[in-house]
């Protein structure tokens, strides 16, 4: 057998092995109150410079690596305590998935991506009761496997559902970890659990408890595409070009803004753009 004619077989074998986990996996939120991460800031002073830097929308790389050194700094500085440093690994796994996010060079993207996860990893270890860091491993690797292709996305479906989950059931209704639950669910094959209507649920879900998340709306945009509603997809990108109040701005700017426009001026060939940014699989 060739060697294309193996990755087929072993691909098909580990989405069959993941049929089962997956059905099991409906919808629940068990609150109807949101968890509050925009209004969430560290402890520590130095901390909270560094979270405050990390979210400037101007020279966001620049910016997003002073936050990073200042982390690091102060971990060294407090590498026996605890409580001290948690904070400091939740920004390091966001400002590296950021860093990820704002690149052009999709080698560079890897490595940041690659460095957030094992940044969460840390987090999880120290705070494995913070939904920050299952949340943010977990959006690092689904990154990713983005950028490695199916065969890489399938190999890490069970850590990535272990730690989407996780997030979830210690923050049911953060935007963010239903942004991610509506992304895996169009993403994934539908022999794998892949569901749609369930990615269109999850992310306006999201964006009932936050209408300014404007990446949840780019990714139901691009979900209500793969379902053959344009006209709604249209709708909802004009909305984030438009959006006055973004809940993140660097990112908006950086990401959900740019993608929106060209995906408005290019809908009809909308699949070439999503291959192109590793948002199709």
């Amino acid at each position: 057998m060739k060697k294309g004619g193996y990755l087929i077989v072993l691909s098909v074998i580990l989405i069959v092995l993941t049929v089962k986990s997956a059905a099991a996996n409906g919808l629940s939120w068990a609150t109807d109150k949101p968890e509050p991460e925009k209004q969430w800031a560290p402890m520590s002073g130095v901390l909270k410079n560094a979270y405050t830097i990390s979210q400037m929308a101007d020279n966001p790389i620049v910016n997003l690596k002073g936050a990073i050194d200042i982390c690091n700094n102060y971990i060294k500085e407090h590498s026996n305590d605890t409580d001290r440093i948690v904070d400091a690994y939740v920004i390091l796994s966001e400002s590296y998935f950021n860093l990820g996010e704002f690149h052009n060079n999709d080698s560079k993207r890897l490595s940041y991506y690659e460095q957030g996860e094992k940044e969460a990893d840390v987090l999880i270890k120290l705070a494995p009761d913070r939904w920050d860091g299952w949340f943010w491993w977990s959006a690092n690797a689904g990154r990713i496997s983005q950028l490695k292709g199916i065969l890489s996305s399938i190999l890490l479906l069970g850590s990535f559902k272990k730690h989407i989950f996780m997030a979830q059931k210690l923050a049911p209704n953060s935007p963010l970890v239903l942004d991610g639950l509506g992304v895996m669910y169009r993403q994934l094959p539908w022999i794998a659990g892949g569901d749609k209507h369930k990615s269109e649920a999850y992310l306006k879900k999201a964006l009932a408890i936050d209408p300014h998340n404007t990446l949840a709306r780019l990714d139901l945009s691009i979900t209500l595409l793969e379902m053959d509603k344009k006209a709604e997809a249209i709708k909802e990108l004009n909305k984030i070009v438009n959006e006055k109040h973004p809940a993140w701005n660097a990112h908006y700017l950086q990401w959900d803004k740019p993608k929106a426009e060209a995906l408005l001026k290019n809908i009809a060939d909308y699949k070439a753009l999503l291959d192109r940014w590793h948002m199709l699989m």
